[in-house]
């Protein structure tokens, strides 16, 4: 008996708390939003409003447990990964880079927020120089009706 009701309750925990969609959620969250920053930068170098090449662009993210999240590429782009504290990026860096850093998911509410911000990034004389140029925040707001999460907005905002 006791056996039965153990089976039984680890069956129901796993059928219940799996996290298996909220994991397809989270990679779809930042694919969106990674997705919507590139094809704004698309616009802003096709318009003429920058002169730079969109594979001039990387992207740095804080914290590692969100590398299983991110996506390797996006409709034929490959997403340019740095660790600028990493030593053989040293070099690269005193030329200069662009990036967008991705902060971890702010939940508010019903409503989930990524934010991408943009840096001029540098390294001279063993400091690192971040030029912040604005950003991006991408909202999803969780529907009771669908009960699914639905992409909102992407806001782009300037300094």
């Amino acid at each position: 008996m006791k056996n039965l009701v153990l089976i039984s309750f680890l069956f129901f925990s796993v059928l219940c708390f799996s996290q298996k969609e909220k994991n397809i959620d989270l990679k779809t969250f930042y694919n969106t939003a990674i997705k919507n920053k590139i094809d704004y930068e698309k616009e802003m170098i096709k318009s003429g409003v920058s002169a730079r090449n969109i594979n001039d662009y990387y992207f740095v993210f804080k914290d590692d447990s969100m590398n299983d999240y991110l996506p390797e590429n996006i409709e034929g782009y490959k997403i340019n990964y740095i660790n600028i504290y990493g030593r053989k990026n040293k070099r690269l860096l005193k030329k200069g880079i662009y990036a967008f850093q991705i902060q971890p998911i702010k939940i508010k509410g019903g409503r989930i927020e990524i934010d991408l911000i943009d840096f001029q990034i540098t390294y001279k004389n063993k400091n690192y120089n971040m030029a912040n140029g604005g950003g991006s925040t991408t909202v999803f707001e969780y529907s009771c009706s669908t009960n699914k999460w639905e992409f909102i907005e992407t806001k782009h905002h300037g300094i």
